[in-house]
């Protein structure tokens, strides 16, 4: 098959699949990461608060243990603010 594109060859080509990332809820706005066995890893920070983002609990790559009345999910039923 020919290509005509401006793209190069390999953006064209199958990509790895990367697990999924998910949401959590923490009292000072919200956690990207993914479930590991050890508990979540970070991978990005979402805060208003700036003093947040200079502790290093919360550096990416971080492991975090989550408890559940610390941290909720965002598609549980009794705590949904999107819907």
């Amino acid at each position: 098959m020919l290509i005509h594109s401006v793209t190069p060859v390999h953006y064209l080509k199958e990509q790895p699949e990367y697990p999924a990332l998910t949401f959590k809820r923490f009292s000072g706005g919200f956690l990207e990461g993914q479930e590991t066995p050890q508990g979540f890893m970070l991978s990005r920070l979402h805060s208003t608060d700036p003093r947040i983002y200079l502790k290093k609990e919360y550096a990416p790559g971080s492991e975090i243990l989550l408890r559940k009345h610390h941290v909720s999910r965002l598609n549980s039923p009794e705590r949904n603010e999107f819907s």
